[in-house]
């Protein structure tokens, strides 16, 4: 099966990566993240065939919590 239209990102409203530096930044990073994720339910249900869809909960990307050593001690992920 083909899908009717193919998802693509709009390359014109990428951010400067170099922009990503502050957290603040990244924050308002990830909820813009998740809106437009919410805001493509119904192209990825119409990709996949579906007539509707519903995002119930959307998550953006974060970093991975501390991984406990023995002895007490954590590695963090960068």
């Amino acid at each position: 099966m083909t899908a009717a239209h193919v998802l693509a990102p709009d390359l014109d409203d990428l951010d400067d990566p170099d922009d990503l530096d502050d957290p603040d930044d990244l924050a308002d990073t990830a909820q813009i993240f998740v809106s437009r994720l919410r805001g493509s339910a119904a192209d990825f249900a119409a990709a996949a065939g579906a007539e509707s869809a519903i995002v119930r909960e959307a998550v953006p990307p974060g970093p991975a919590p501390p991984v406990p050593l023995p002895g007490g001690a954590a590695l963090r992920h960068r």
